[in-house]
């Protein structure tokens, strides 16, 4: 994880939050430097640091990109200015900043011993396609149940929701997981676009209640305020993803598109903490080829089964930090 600062109390840190005239609620971030112990950086073209002997946090004035020590994440909502100080949505520094920065918080009440893999797609749906013909159903399903073995054999119990080629609806998958008690569920996907050129690993967590999807344009609608079962782990579906996205990165070196939000069924309805990652576009001709060979793809899922471990290891570091 970060290892980003220790705060000895336990509860909800006091932000000293401020109301914009929008009617929505911030902190300064020179507020969040001081609550987490951090150095605050005077900003330098729009772009705002703090930091410590563990932590980088760098923002970015009027935009929702922040950049944890290196990797990207999204934030609910842009960074804005309050008389002219950069601030954060009080929301993104509930449910993202400190989970991220006090994990032992928001974990010491999960499971660690039960994952639930879902290979994404399947029978009469094929996913994405590459150009050479390789499908997303079959590569996911391969990289599904390396994972399954790799974690097996670190002494986890492992479920997929499917284990052949066979066609799954949104509701099935979800509901396997509830049926065998998950700890959590990593629903693996490959990625497809219109541009040939776009490439990179991302990592989706479930969007927060009232707040837009990272990739949604426009205003928000009513669909933004319902709150579904899966945003109970709101807190604990960034650690996840934090980890799933890190090591993606680490094992299989790429574009970093990022930690980001979306309202997947699987994810709306994921009765324990949940991601669904993206390794990779099969629409990239390079990532493609890549994609082709075997060793890549037991490397790709060795990134994930890594991340996941790293997870359910902060779960149990949580666990055993309890008074």
């Amino acid at each position: 994880m970060l290892c980003l600062a220790l705060l000895p109390a336990r509860g909800a840190p006091d932000f000293r939050s401020t109301t914009a005239p929008n009617g929505q609620q911030y902190v300064l971030l020179k507020n969040v430097a001081r609550t987490y112990g951090l150095a605050y950086e005077t900003p330098r073209k729009n772009v705002i640091t703090l930091n410590s002997r563990w932590t980088d946090l760098e923002f970015t004035s009027g935009s929702r990109k922040l950049t944890a020590n290196g990797l990207l994440i999204w934030l609910l909502e842009p960074v804005c200015t309050i008389r002219k100080r950069p601030a954060v949505d009080l929301e993104d520094a509930q449910l993202l900043i400190d989970p991220l920065l006090r994990p032992d918080e928001y974990l010491h009440q999960n499971g660690y011993r039960v994952v639930v893999l879902d290979p994404g797609h399947g029978g009469r749906d094929p996913g994405a396609r590459s150009k050479s013909g390789r499908e997303e159903k079959d590569i996911v399903l391969e990289l599904a149940a390396q994972v399954r073995k790799i974690l097996v054999n670190a002494g986890y119990r492992v479920y997929l929701t499917r284990e052949n080629d066979r066609y799954l609806t949104l509701d099935e998958r979800h509901t396997k997981a509830r049926k065998w008690k998950a700890d959590a569920f990593i629903s693996i996907h490959m990625n497809s676009s219109a541009n040939r050129t776009s490439c990179g690993r991302e990592t989706f967590i479930l969007s927060a209640s009232g707040h837009q999807s990272t990739n949604d344009q426009g205003r928000p609608d009513s669909s933004t305020r319902l709150s579904h079962p899966g945003n109970r782990h709101d807190a604990a579906n960034v650690i996840l993803g934090y980890y799933l996205q890190k090591n993606m990165l680490k094992t299989i070196p790429g574009v970093d598109r990022g930690l980001k939000r979306a309202r997947f069924h699987v994810l709306k309805n994921a009765p324990c903490p949940a991601a669904l990652v993206e390794c990779g576009f099969l629409s990239n001709p390079e990532e493609d080829r890549l994609f082709a060979g075997a060793s890549y793809r037991r490397k790709a899922a060795q990134s994930l089964a890594d991340g996941i471990m790293d997870y359910l290891s902060a779960v149990q570091r949580a666990k055993a930090a309890q008074p």
